[in-house]
């Protein structure tokens, strides 16, 4: 049997990663955790002959800040991560990492630092996945090819978050009248994600569709984009802007309540929350990048090829008939069955179990 340790741990409140390896133990991959400490490395080897140690967005352990010179502009978070990654290979430990996006988004500084942390993660991983083709070819080309590099959807997130009010509950309890047409997003506000262009597309559509209503939610990362967030709306009829984190007994009201999710992304490789519009049937108009371009042919909703064109793909969900719209939210249901979490844990078996395979065959060919 194999064994597989996210760092940073498998936090009950991150539901993808309970997701995960909930199916990837389903599948037959004992979830082990040890802590992100060199020290337990020296003293600790693997639990069983492939331990893997899966890693996800390395920036989250370094944080460059070039104002404030006494945090060593995250030196400490760096050099602990890479001392971490070459003794945990030299203690026999096997890397991971799944590549959600090749650059870090939003990074207006210090690209390079990234840049290298990056490749030497590729190098060192045993096993690499992605969510989607466009991703990984991009990695390869960046990178260099790599023999056990994998692409597995993205989970759907059924059965991930409480999912137990109506759409017409949900939206007495948020105030929304029964005849609107709710366009909703979620997730952190940040300047990649476009929603100051779904604002905008909104404010040349609402005096046209008086029922169309826009709900915001989610925590601005920075506070300049927040304010600049919150600018845009004021005075916008039938908008609300709903800031801060949403807890997870909350996501239900915005998601049953909307008739549809947007996500007007600048640049996007990997968007989950996308995957966790489809566990609430809603349709999406998402720009057709990364991830999000795969969803496409499974016709679960409009799919743009520039975010401007956002305001166009609102008015065209506004205006399409009912029989439209149901064939959009059948097509959701049946992609969220399509890429349960069931069935993903098996392909993340089905890989690791191939590395396996060929390291035994290593093991045992005569000399």
């Amino acid at each position: 049997m194999s064994a597989i340790t996210t760092i940073p741990d498998r936090d009950p409140g991150y539901v993808h990663h309970v997701l995960l390896y909930g199916a990837m133990e389903s599948a037959g991959i004992r979830y082990v955790q040890i802590p992100f400490s060199l020290r337990y490395l020296l003293r600790h080897g693997p639990a069983e002959r492939y331990h893997y140690v899966h890693f996800h967005w390395p920036e989250i352990f370094f944080v460059i800040r070039p104002r404030q010179p006494h945090r060593l502009f995250g030196m400490k978070g760096f050099l602990k991560l890479h001392a971490f990654w070459l003794l945990a290979k030299l203690r026999g430990y096997k890397l991971v990492w799944t590549v959600h996006e090749v650059d870090v988004h939003d990074l207006e500084r210090h690209r390079w630092i990234h840049a290298a942390s990056r490749r030497l993660l590729w190098r060192q991983s045993a096993v690499v996945f992605t969510h989607s083709r466009v991703v990984r070819d991009e990695a390869v080309r960046r990178w260099g090819p790599k023999r056990h590099l994998y692409t597995i959807p993205h989970g759907s997130y059924v059965g991930g978050y409480p999912d137990t009010v109506t759409r017409d509950e949900a939206r007495q309890r948020l105030g929304l009248p029964d005849r609107a047409q709710v366009f909703v997003f979620l997730g952190n506000l940040r300047p990649y994600k476009g929603v100051d262009l779904l604002i905008e597309a909104f404010r040349s559509l609402h005096a046209e569709f008086p029922d169309a209503w826009l709900v915001v939610c989610g925590r601005a990362e920075r506070e300049s984009y927040g304010a600049h967030v919150r600018e845009a709306m004021r005075g916008l009829p039938n908008a609300r802007l709903v800031e801060g984190f949403v807890p997870h007994a909350d996501v239900q009201l915005y998601l049953r309540a909307a008739d549809c999710f947007v996500a007007p992304y600048r640049r996007v490789e990997t968007s989950g929350i996308v995957y966790l519009s489809l566990a609430f049937d809603l349709p999406v108009i998402v720009t057709a990048q990364g991830s999000a371009a795969e969803l496409e042919p499974l016709g679960v909703g409009i799919f743009m090829r520039d975010p401007a064109e956002t305001g166009s793909a609102m008015r065209r969900f506004l205006e399409m008939p009912e029989s439209e719209r149901a064939s959009l939210r059948e097509a959701v249901r049946r992609t969220a069955r399509l890429q349960s979490w069931d069935a993903i844990g098996r392909q993340y078996h089905a890989a690791l179990a191939a590395y396996e395979a060929e390291g035994l065959r290593r093991r045992f060919i005569p000399a």
